[in-house]
């Protein structure tokens, strides 16, 4: 039992900052114009890994879609929307009016919500299928295993009213139990909680508190500080917008692995302009000696190289 006050005095002190943080956003009044808008409304993100992601980094190699970062997914679905929605496609090259197009059907309530059109407000989806392969490491260039037939399923609900958006998707794969260069993730019951999170979004940010999966690197690789390799994880992540420039940061909670909880901190400031985008990023993977997370490792401004060794 003291070992679980430890936890909640150490782990809560630094949560309770973001969320006063938070609070004193949300108490900024917004323009007059802004409220009236439907496209305030919180949207909730594409999940790293969708398929939309594929056009989206071959229309931002084109120089389009400028509005979004492309070094840090996911993105938030209404802010693809707008970037498409600024874009004509009777005035494109083929190929890409066809991205265009393909993608505003994906994205076409949060198109409505921008037009200022009424739009769903909730949904619900069921998609089943399987793959096959001849390895089990399903990365074509690095064969490794036997060849298998893994099914797969995804089952999600999701809502987005006013400030908030909340998305819950439960996953079923088979493929986590053969994989080679994975951990099993474990699947009570045959399925386990995916990209299931609450976001509080505001005029300057917003708090997102859920499981999901982030890449920091370019669209279409893979990150070396955060990458969306591992399954997706439980996590307390921030984001705050001052002009150009964006701090993003978040704390994970990993696998217990040889009986060690491991926690994964990370920081990043943007700074971005349609022909311009720099990037300072931070991070950390430790192993707190009580299980667990550091308040030093929430801190968004805490600088690590100057404080930890090794």
């Amino acid at each position: 039992m003291s070992r679980i006050e430890i936890c909640v005095l150490r782990a809560w002190p630094a949560a309770w900052i973001w969320v006063v943080l938070f609070a004193v956003c949300v108490a900024i009044p917004r323009p007059v114009v802004a409220q009236a808008g439907s496209s305030e409304r919180a949207s909730r993100n594409l999940p790293v890994g969708h398929w939309a992601y594929e056009p989206i980094y071959r229309l931002r190699s084109r120089g389009y879609l400028v509005n979004l970062n492309p070094l840090i997914q996911p993105y938030r679905r209404i802010d693809v929307a707008r970037g498409l929605a600024a874009l004509e496609p009777d005035t494109l090259a083929r190929q890409a009016a066809r991205w265009v197009r393909l993608l505003r059907e994906e994205f076409r309530a949060e198109i409505d919500r921008i037009a200022g059109r009424e739009a769903r407000a909730w949904g619900l989806s069921f998609t089943a299928g399987g793959r096959a392969s001849t390895s089990q490491r399903l990365d074509v260039l690095r064969p490794l295993g036997g060849e298998g037939v893994w099914p797969r399923y995804t089952a999600a609900l999701w809502a987005e009213s006013g400030p908030i958006a909340i998305e819950t998707r439960l996953l079923g794969d088979l493929h986590f139990n053969d994989d080679p260069d994975g951990l099993d993730p474990g699947q009570q019951r045959g399925g386990r909680s995916d990209n299931a999170y609450l976001s509080v979004q505001f005029p300057h940010g917003a708090v997102t508190l859920g499981r999901l999966q982030r890449n920091w690197s370019a669209l279409g690789t893979r990150g070396l500080m955060v990458s969306a390799e591992p399954a997706a994880y439980s996590q307390l992540g921030l984001e705050l917008k001052l002009g150009r420039f964006t701090l993003n940061a978040f704390t994970g909670e990993l696998d217990t692995i040889a009986g060690h909880k491991r926690y994964l901190a990370a920081q990043r400031v943007d700074y971005t302009t349609e022909r311009l985008g720099l990037s300072f990023g931070q991070a950390i993977l430790y192993a707190s000696v009580t299980g667990c997370p550091q308040l030093r490792f929430l801190n968004p401004v805490e600088l690590f190289f100057f404080e930890v060794e090794n």
